[in-house]
């Protein structure tokens, strides 16, 4: 349920900053949106009751994917 109303917020998303892609190129576009996309999912999560640090802890540290622990041998 989480994924399909992310899609559709994120399909919302285009539509309504699609005046912007006249101004901007693609790519650079993308990222704004995708960076703003990552702090409204962030806010979101912390708004509904989760817990998030700003570590390197893979369960709930915010860059959990820096922990190097996992590295592939």
């Amino acid at each position: 349920m989480i994924a399909f109303l992310g899609s559709v917020f994120g399909a919302f998303n285009l539509q309504l900053l699609s005046p912007l892609m006249q101004y901007y190129r693609v790519g650079i576009y993308m990222v704004e949106a995708n960076i703003a996309c990552g702090f409204v999912a962030v806010f979101s999560y912390m708004l509904s009751g989760g817990h998030i640090e700003f570590s390197t802890n893979p369960t709930t540290g915010l860059f959990g994917f820096l922990d190097g622990k996992y590295e592939k041998c």
